[in-house]
């Protein structure tokens, strides 16, 4: 049992860390949501957007804020497609943990959660301007260990995001995948024995290892093992 829970723990931080280390531009399945800020709530002007990203074993969520005020009526609401796990680093001015950013700037957040059948690990995205280069930088991942380097533009297209090995536990889906991967393992380690024990029990083998016991007198111990049958029975040549 220990041992299951435990190849299901590291099957479901593997599987995660596979996911995180694949390039998955081209394969996303994006979402968009977006509203204008309500500047009678202390939003200030301009549009607050959030995009989501998915591919098999991989979510991308970004967000951002800023003054361009565009038609957004035909989409959802942008706080519907952040998940909880996100809500926190992509869009801090929901929940009042930042305030809002000023109409004239434009904040840009986003994070990466991995693994399957359900998110479980994540990190967030950083992007540090260089002061050197205008509109150059690079993202930083607080929460992840980074894999490649990654130069370029927030803005660019397809998104530049680099991978990450990510290291932040999403609670729910950790544990769901953890659940389904022990049981996995559990029913694995369990049938193994099982189906060697059936094909020990043909009739004439020993019960022990198996071995051949045919032309043997009945309650002879076992040439390979030394153990005697619970029930001995001989198989005539």
């Amino acid at each position: 049992m220990l041992l299951a829970v435990a190849l299901g723990l590291a099957t479901t931080l593997a599987v995660a860390v596979g996911f995180a280390s694949r390039s998955v531009y081209g394969t996303w399945t994006p979402i968009y949501g977006g509203r204008l800020r309500n500047p009678v709530g202390g939003e200030g002007r301009g549009e607050f957007r959030a995009n989501l990203f998915g591919a098999r074993g991989v979510v991308v969520i970004e967000a951002f804020a800023r003054e361009y005020e565009p038609d957004l009526s035909s989409m959802p609401p942008p706080e519907t497609l952040i998940p909880d796990w996100a809500e926190g680093a992509v869009a801090p001015w929901i929940g009042g943990f930042e305030p809002w950013p000023e109409p004239e700037q434009t904040e840009r957040r986003a994070a990466r959660a991995s693994g399957w059948p359900m998110v479980a690990l994540w990190h967030e995205y950083d992007w540090r301007y260089d002061t050197a280069l205008p509109a150059k930088g690079a993202y930083t991942t607080p929460g992840g260990l980074l894999l490649e380097p990654s130069v370029g533009n927030p803005g660019a297209w397809p998104i530049d995001y680099p991978r990450a090995i990510p290291l932040r536990p999403i609670w729910r889906g950790l544990l769901i995948d953890w659940s389904l991967f022990a049981s996995a393992w559990l029913a694995m380690l369990t049938l193994v024995p099982f189906v060697r024990h059936r094909l020990r029990r043909k009739p004439g083998n020993c019960r022990g290892c198996g071995y051949d016991l045919s032309g043997l007198e009945a309650g002879t111990h076992c040439p390979e093992c030394g153990s005697t049958p619970r029930r001995a029975r001989v198989r005539r040549a």
